[in-house]
């Protein structure tokens, strides 16, 4: 149970989160897109995805903070594991806002791509926080994970 080791696992976890995200989000905008063209219904459906992203962006850290756990109990010095699953809850965030900014069409989207960005990066962050410091709060809201 290396660094290493530790290190290479959340790489490629980082990439089955991003694929897992990926797959999420074209399913929702796939069955929500229909009603967003009735103006009414059009913020309930943001509403849906903002709260999905949320709860998957919580999910990916509730992750990261097991993994942590598990691989710094036999480390001789247990903080580098979480500060390097600091680093992998950001870093499917941060490479998918690389790859939409690559994409922005104007301005002003690319500042919605940012805004996004530092919502779901912060969302990420608080709740790795809160699941290193309260590995019962992780339980309580993913108790289907193991750990």
């Amino acid at each position: 149970m290396t660094l290493l080791g530790f290190m290479l696992l959340l790489v490629v976890c980082s990439f089955l989160a991003t694929f897992a995200f990926s797959i999420l989000m074209v399913a929702l905008v796939t069955v929500l897109a229909i009603p967003t063209r009735i103006r009414a219904l059009a913020y309930p459906v943001l509403t849906v995805t903002l709260v999905a992203q949320a709860y998957f962006w919580g999910l990916w850290a509730a992750y990261c903070s097991m993994m942590a756990m598990e691989w710094s109990a036999s480390a001789t010095f247990p903080p580098i594991y979480y500060l390097v699953a600091l680093g992998g809850v950001t870093s499917p965030i941060g490479w998918m806002s690389h790859k939409e900014m690559a994409t922005a069409r104007s301005g002003g989207e690319a500042v919605g791509i940012q805004r996004g960005t530092v919502l779901y990066g912060s969302i990420a962050l608080a709740a790795y926080i809160v699941f290193s410091i309260w590995p019962t709060a992780r339980q309580t809201i993913y108790p289907w994970i193991a750990g």
